[in-house]
């Protein structure tokens, strides 16, 4: 029921009580795991997983390894003591060393990484 009535007073005024209840009903843990499973960066992730027939369980690490790849490329675009080639040489060898390892963790060849941006 407490579910129920945060997802009905999401956007709402009454969203932070709906939530504090359902904090309360379900506990801070469940709490947590459900919005885990609410963050579009999951659902992108099972998406794309799902569409490549790679195993969903892998969606978590994706969506958190896809989080950091991006925070990462984007402290060396703002880099002010880096040339604008040499943020384009570093974004580069970052970009090739995110394919490997995205590879490597999904056991995938390199080439196809690239089907998980």
């Amino acid at each position: 029921m407490a579910i129920l009535q945060w997802q009905g007073a999401a956007g709402s005024e009454r969203e932070m009580q709906a939530r504090d209840e359902l904090a309360k009903s379900i506990g801070p843990g469940r709490l947590a795991q459900l919005d885990r499973l609410t963050d579009p960066a999951i659902h992108t992730a099972v998406q794309d997983l799902h569409r490549l027939g790679l195993p969903l369980e892998a969606a978590g690490w994706l969506a958190d390894f896809r989080l950091e790849a991006a925070a990462q490329l984007q402290q060396s675009w703002r880099n002010p003591r880096m040339t604008a080639a040499q943020k384009q040489e570093e974004v580069g060898m970052m970009r090739n060393a995110f394919r490997t390892e995205l590879a490597a963790q999904m056991k995938l060849p390199p080439e196809t990484a690239d089907l998980l941006p």
